[in-house]
């Protein structure tokens, strides 16, 4: 296990930082060839992003946790400690922290879309609404697919950076010395597919040390970072931490995730969102916690981000459910805060070692041809995708190479047969990204009868070639008719 010291030396301002990226817009794209391309045949090469969801589902639970101490320490110490586990390499890295005395608070904005809900503030801790809706910020709410000792489990996360997910420790290691967890894999707003904006899965994992040696619940915090940057298309909420308990106290803070289990209070379960807001009775150095009138199991909740919203709408993430603690005529609820040490972890290590900081990486995601059945010689009156600059670099404006191509299979790649070159210009900022539409795109007359496949390649330069075509989700299922 490799040991990384790292000393926070208040990089981040004390306010919220608003992004410095420009806001997403949409580009038409400028046809270059339409020349038929046959494939060069041969092998295609992996599947970018291939779904690992489980075939099974019903036979994933919410994982079963012991009940916490009630008198678990909260004393503060001068240092933490927060584990990486790299899961293609299996490397472990240790992060310490120290805590800065003249420091009480941080705060990062999220990535809010323009197709936003308001929670409608109707309910209260007490009772829980369902949310049916896809728009943000229910489309940043995740739920996680993942294996411990060879049992499949839920939990829930929320999207807190394009492509990394908050959520609470025992979802992503056993805790007390145990593994950590595999084959995790999560899917934003889940209604029991992965339809709504596609999954994405878990290649970095990461816990507190507490939590990972001692099943320590102050510790019970938790993140994933994703081969896919299904933010962009979901939006992601800012996060922050705030050491005075009195913010705590007065503040009202948002919870929303998936509850594993049927019940009175959750009766569409498991494959339903619910949502409920409120205050804390009971606030302490490292958890938060209140009363809920109701027995009902909360598993499958547990990683959902607690999360404060400003007199501007952001929305920050400030915790996570992690679990309960009956005491016989009640049962409270509690969640793990933010710290120090786990913000400055999170931004200042974890989400910059995800990310270039050198070049641009562009990724292309959600190829939609404005037609799903198609005449062969016809071209869709119009097709659109949309292009990330999954990076923290700050380019300048460049224009972009685009190749589209019709395909057999879901596996978009130069073996395919191309039917259309395009190009378009754009000014990327970082982790920003834009909608190109692209017309003329036609099905050649040779094409076979049935279903195909619509999906792109971006042909320039970047920091990352392997993510540059839409598999999967990201292309476009279609049917080609006489």
């Amino acid at each position: 296990m490799n040991r990384l010291v790292i000393v926070p030396l208040c990089t981040l301002p004390l306010s919220a930082l608003a992004q410095d990226a420009e806001v997403d817009g949409q580009v038409q794209a400028e046809i270059v060839s339409s020349e038929v391309l046959e494939g060069r045949g041969g092998a295609e090469g992996p599947a970018r992003f291939e779904t690992r969801l489980p075939e099974d589902l019903s036979s994933y639970r919410p994982r079963v946790l012991p009940e916490a101490d009630p008198n678990a320490n909260q004393r503060r110490n001068s240092t933490e400690e927060v584990v990486t586990f790299d899961v293609l390499t299996g490397e472990e890295q240790v992060h310490t922290f120290l805590y800065d005395p003249f420091r009480t608070q941080g705060w990062i904005v999220g990535r809010n879309l323009s197709d936003e809900v308001g929670e409608g503030m109707d309910t209260d801790f007490g009772t829980f609404s369902k949310k049916t809706s896809t728009a943000f910020p229910w489309s940043a709410q995740c739920r996680i697919f993942f294996q411990q000792g060879g049992s499949g489990y839920v939990c829930s996360g929320t999207l807190i950076d394009a492509k990394h997910v908050i959520t609470v420790g025992h979802c992503v290691h056993e805790g007390s010395g145990g593994s950590w967890s595999t084959n995790v894999v999560v899917a934003p707003r889940w209604d029991g597919d992965a339809n709504a904006f596609g999954s994405a899965n878990g290649i970095a994992l990461a816990a507190s040390a507490g939590w990972k040696s001692s099943s320590n619940y102050n510790d019970d915090m938790g993140w994933i970072r994703l081969d896919r940057p299904v933010g962009f298309l979901t939006g992601w909420l800012g996060s922050f931490y705030n050491s005075s308990n009195s913010f705590w106290d007065d503040t009202t803070f948002h919870l929303a995730g998936f509850p594993g289990t049927v019940s009175n209070t959750f009766p569409s379960a498991p494959n339903a969102l619910y949502y409920a807001f409120g205050s804390w009775n009971n606030i302490q150095t490292y958890q938060v916690s209140t009363v809920y009138p109701t027995f009902d199991d909360f598993g499958g909740i547990s990683g959902a981000g607690v999360y404060y919203i400003d007199s501007s709408s952001n929305r920050y993430v400030g915790g996570a459910h992690s679990h309960s603690t009956n005491y016989g005529f009640f049962i409270d609820r509690t969640s793990t805060r933010n710290t120090q040490g786990k913000y400055e972890f999170f931004h200042n290590s974890f989400k910059k070692n995800g990310y270039s900081s050198t070049q641009v990486d562009y990724v292309p995601l959600k190829v939609r041809t404005s037609s799903t059945t198609i005449a062969r010689g016809s071209a869709f009156p119009s097709m659109t995708y949309y292009v990330g600059n999954s990076s923290l670099f700050n380019p300048a404006s460049a224009t972009v190479g685009v190749d589209v191509y019709i395909s057999s299979n879901d596996n978009i790649s130069e073996a395919d047969t191309r039917i259309q070159q395009h190009t378009f210009t754009h000014n990327f900022g970082k982790q920003t990204g834009v909608t190109i539409t692209a017309n003329g795109v036609t099905v050649p007359a040779s094409t076979p009868l049935g279903t195909r496949y619509i999906g792109i390649i971006v042909t320039s330069a970047d920091a990352d070639a392997s993510n540059n075509d839409t598999d999967g989700w990201d292309a476009q299922k279609i049917t080609v008719t006489n």
